[in-house]
Order: C-alpha cells, then structure tokens, then sequence
C-alpha cells in the first residue's frame, strides 16, 4: 500500500471529466492484514461516536473500535467467546452495550448462544443457551438467522433446516432485550416449501415468505407460480399462514419490505412477461399485515412502459424486447409508493481445460470458473396501487471471476428525503466511484464519488452499512489485498 492513506482523509472535491463536482467528505481507517480465518465481516453499530466492526469465522472473533470521526482505530482484539469452536452468527449494539449470537460445540451437540458484553468488549453476564440440536455424522444440519426490530427490543431466531442447498422447514422464536423468550417456537414443515427470506415489524412481528420447491436443483434462476407468507406475533403468541397462488406469472426474483407507515407487507420485483422468456414485467404484491389480507395485485409488462427519448433507460432494450433484470433492492416511500431497483445480472459456469504443469504429466486440468457480470442498473418507480410512475438506468460494467461478484453491485444511503446508490463503474482498483441520486419526483443527479485508483483502493460497496443519518461505513482493500475502512458523509 502506498502511503496516501493516512488516519484521516480530508475533505475531496473531485474535477472529472471537466466538471467540478460537490465536495464529498470521507475518512479512511489504517490498512490491516486480514486472518485466514476470517470468512464474514459486520458493522455492529455506533456507541456515542464510535463505531463496531467485526470479523468472524470458524473458531475466530475480532473485533475493533474506531472513532466515526477519523476512522482512527481505539482498539483491535480478537475476543474469545465461550464454548468449544464459537462461530459468530451476528453482532448487534443494543444501547451502550453488543449482543453476540454465536454457534459452539457440547457433548455431541451444536449449542446456540448469546453473549453480552460492554462497550469496551468486557462480558457483562453469563452466556444464555437459547437453542441447540445433536449433530451427526453427514447431516448438513441447521443454519440460524436473527434480525431484530430498528429500536432492538425484541429479537426474531429463525432456525433452518439445510436441503440440497436450500432450507426446507423451519422453527422460530423471538426474545426480548433481556434474551429471555417471550414466544414460539413455531414451526412450518410443509413439504415442497424452502425458505426465501423474512423481515421483522417494529413491534416485533415476523413475516416469513417460503417459496415453491424448485424444480431443478442446479438451475439459479427457477421461477415460481406460488408463495407462502407465514406471520407470528411474539405479543399475542398467535401464528397463521397465507398461500399466494393462481399468479399469472413466474416470479423471477423478488424484494421484500414491511411498511410501517402503511401497515402493510409489500413483495415486488421481475417476471418474464412471455413463455419464451423475451419480455419482461414488474409486479407487486401487497398484504395487510394484521390480517395478511392481499389488498394489491399488479402485474405489468415493461416493455411498452420504457420512454423512447430515454436514453439511459433505452439500454434495458435488447433490439425490440427488455433484457431480463434482477431485483437487488426494495425502498419505500411514506406515502405507500416504492422504488424498485434492479440490475442486469448475469452468472456463467465454464469447464476449460488448462496443461498440467506437474512433472512428467502429459495431461490437462479441468477448471472451473464462474463469472458474475453486474451491468446496468434500472430503477423504477411505483405508487401506492402499483401502478408505474417513471423508470430510469444507470450503466456500469462490473465483471469478476470466482469471487461471488464481492466488488460489484452497490450501496444505498437513504437521507429521508433523497435515495444515493453508489458504485464501482468497474469491478478493479482503477474504478471510478460514481452515485446517483433520486428524488420521489425521479429527478437524477449523477456525479463522481470518488476515484479509488488514486487510493489503491477497491470498494465492497454492496456491503456497506449506513450507521447514522449521515455517515455510510464500506469496506474495501488494497493492492496487496490489505484491509481498509472508507466512511462517507452525505450531504
């Protein structure tokens, strides 16, 4: 790493392309090795101006303090939890303290714990088993997931059964502040049914939605005709279930949100529009979340919807037809409209075969690559009935091989007032940062971030984590695949 970057990196104001763009204000954390160990990173959230990142992986948990200021690092150490190989599922700061949930071994069992610790990272009391299962010999066994509601008082368990791949049933509870079960477990074993993804209310109520079974194990892009939506209340400790069938379309891929303002669950994204896959439609679907009533239903080819004089949007277009869209992203406005954002997302396995320098082999290697390709982004805009507003695109060009595309897609700031996505136009270290900018009107300002080339710097913007109403944490690294911290402050 060459030494441009220092603890602190003052305010930029970047000249591209002839023009003088807003300044925007960043710091840069110390560069650091990263352990092998280390297969998962996370910002636990902000103590008065300081800020939690961690690094966990099988038997290893680090954590560091920095200041949100300067991103100058307080503190770096690697924390022991309790219990033979801990794995640390999640990290949550809740108040001046963080919640640890971790996975460790017993007696033939896999226990699932939780661990409070103050802020200087000391154990605050002792560690509450919550759950556990007996492991054996070729069982892929369990996975847990836990999100919590935005004020953190109570905690939604999800425990997943691994299948081929994929989670087939489920059981789940929910624990207040104290870890102390206040509902479930409740479970759903449906045959044919596998996890999708859920979300959890402010009032702690969870909304799990279960797809179809697919129908070819090895396909990543199986479409499905039904979903199921699955809600329980850790208040009144009641649970019922919704199946959502008899849709016109197969669903490619899809979003899912609780609206708050509103009281409803909204599921939005892509369908293709024809049996030969040549067109493309949005949909939305939205349910009471009281009564999980469907209240909207929209299903709406895009294709005649798409301004001719769009420029930017014209490179959706594909000769007369829409290329096909993934949906990364589902944003809300206060009015019960949506913004939906997408991007052209493509993955290709390929088998070549390369010599096999070995001493005296005279036979080739079989390799496999994998390569992701994040091009275009499209954003469209809906009102509150699903009906179409506006659409616009963003290009970039982001292609990587056997990485899980980690440099590619985007990050989202979300000011209240205006939505900034920002990303690499190009998945390496010479990248131009750029973000866009929306309105609810569709106004678009696209400007220049950042030029990472001059830093050394590659951005994993897709997992940064905005950790204040101004302040946006990315990590990325360096040539020599050093660790760095980027903070942005917006507006």
């Amino acid at each position: 790493m060459k030494q441009v970057i220092k603890h602190w990196l003052p305010i930029i104001s970047l000249l591209i392309k002839g023009y003088l763009l807003p300044a925007q204000e960043m710091a840069v954390s110390e560069v650091e090795n990263v352990s092998p160990k280390v297969e998962h990173y996370g910002v636990a959230g902000q103590i008065g101006s300081d800020v939690y990142v961690y690094k966990s992986g099988f038997d290893y948990f680090e954590v560091s303090k920095f200041g949100l200021d300067k991103m100058n690092r307080i503190w770096n150490r690697e924390i022991e939890l309790p219990g033979k190989t801990p794995e640390a599922e999640e990290v949550f700061v809740v108040g001046d303290q963080i919640l640890v949930y971790y996975t460790c071994k017993q007696s033939g069992k896999t226990l699932f714990c939780s661990g409070l610790f103050d802020k200087d990272f000391n154990i605050l009391q002792e560690v509450t088993v919550l759950d556990e299962y007996d492991r054996r010999f070729g069982a892929k066994g369990y996975e847990y997931r836990v999100k919590s509601n935005a004020s953190r008082t109570i905690f939604v368990i999800l425990k997943l059964q691994i299948k081929n791949e994929d989670f087939n049933s489920f059981s789940c509870f929910a624990l207040n502040r104290d870890q102390k079960k206040i509902a479930g477990p409740f479970d759903e074993m449906d045959n044919g049914w596998y996890f999708y993804d859920f979300v959890v209310s402010q009032e702690g109520n969870a909304y799990i939605v279960l797809k179809e079974e697919p129908s070819n194990l090895f396909d990543d892009a199986v479409g499905t005709r039904a979903l199921k939506v699955f809600h329980f209340n850790p208040v009144t400790e009641t649970d019922h279930s919704l199946l959502v069938d008899n849709l016109p379309y197969e669903l490619n891929n899809y979003k899912i949100k609780q609206d708050e303002n509103n009281q409803n669950l909204v599921i939005a994204g892509f369908y293709e529009a024809s049996k030969s896959k040549s067109d493309l439609g949005y949909f939305m679907l939205k349910f009471s979340t009281d009564s999980l009533i469907e209240t909207v239903r929209v299903f709406q080819n895009l294709r005649p919807l798409i301004p001719a004089g769009n420029f930017r949007a014209s490179r959706l277009m594909e000769n007369t037809h829409l290329k096909s869209l993934t949906a990364t992203g589902l944003y809300l406005r206060q009015d019960g409209g949506a913004l939906v954002a997408g991007e052209l997302f493509t993955k290709v396995r390929r088998n070549t075969a390369t010599p096999n320098l070995s001493v005296g082999s005279a036979q080739s290697m079989a390799v496999n690559t994998v390569s992701y390709y994040y091009e275009d982004m499209a954003f469209l805009s809906l009102d509150n009935e699903g009906k179409f507003l506006w659409a616009d695109a963003v290009p970039k060009s982001q292609i990587t091989d056997n990485d899980d595309g980690y440099y590619s897609s985007y990050g989202t700031y979300n000011s209240g007032r205006h939505l900034t996505f920002f990303f690499n136009e190009k998945a390496n270290v010479q990248s131009q940062v750029s973000k866009v900018r929306f309105d609810h009107t569709g106004h678009l300002v696209l400007e220049g971030m950042l030029h990472s080339g001059i830093y050394n710097l590659i951005l994993a913007n897709r997992f940064s984590t905005q950790i204040s109403k101004k302040d946006v944490i990315i990590p990325g690294f360096d040539q020599r695949n050093n660790f760095v911290l980027l903070r942005a402050r917006f507006e």
